[in-house]
């Protein structure tokens, strides 16, 4: 894979909230796998709903940010970069 390929790849995965991974061998793949079925495991999915209707189609950025309870920092944010509104009136 070129540099360009990947560098686009990056990009797509940092609009959509994902993630790349390019593993040099096929030793490689079991630990990246583990790590992707870890991270499935402790996700959470978070929807919203516009309470504005006269935005429709309209670009929207978006920022995510999460607190700690307690004493653990190990939490990690991914998201899209943002989203357009759907169709007024649609649900």
């Amino acid at each position: 894979m070129t540099d360009a390929n990947r560098q686009s790849l990056r990009a797509l995965c940092e609009q959509t909230g994902g993630t790349a991974f390019f593993p040099s061998s096929l030793d490689e793949v079991q630990s990246i796998a583990s790590t992707i079925a870890r991270d499935i495991r402790s996700q959470y999915v978070i929807g919203y709903r516009s309470s504005n209707p006269h935005t429709a189609g309209t670009y929207h950025r978006i920022q995510v940010q999460a607190q700690p309870n307690g004493g653990s920092n190990r939490l990690r944010v991914e998201t899209r970069t943002g989203y357009y509104s759907g169709q007024e009136g649609s649900k």
